[in-house]
């Protein structure tokens, strides 16, 4: 019977290695969508949404996607630098449900705000 030479733990290992990769290197087309998106909502919804607010909304999602922006720049220079691989990954981890959560919040206000109910 033959056997393989090479674990299954070593072959996850180096598919998670990949895929975190793969991740790391789309982050930066998806933080310059959030540099784009973010102010553009914040234009449509300024009439429903107190400009205080939406101002706000629109620096906190801007200075996530810069933050996440500089995880990606420490991740592609990681082996050079000997910063910890798990550490960005988690932190970019955290900068991404930081994200959605801005996003939907953003969902949210106008039903918070609105004179309706």
């Amino acid at each position: 019977m033959y056997k393989d030479h090479i674990s299954k733990e070593v072959i996850d290992e180096k598919v998670s290695r990949e895929l975190v990769s793969l991740l790391f290197a789309s982050g930066f087309r998806a933080n310059f969508f959030i540099f784009i998106g973010a102010p553009v909502f914040s234009l449509l919804l300024k009439s429903f949404i107190p400009i205080v607010t939406i101002f706000s909304w629109t620096v906190l999602m801007v200075f996530l996607a810069a933050v996440r922006s500089f995880l990606c720049q420490l991740y592609s220079r990681k082996e050079e630098a000997g910063y910890s691989g798990v550490i960005l990954e988690k932190s970019y981890w955290v900068m991404t449900s930081l994200i959605g959560i801005g996003w939907g919040l953003l969902a949210l206000m106008p039903g918070i705000f609105s004179n309706i109910f």
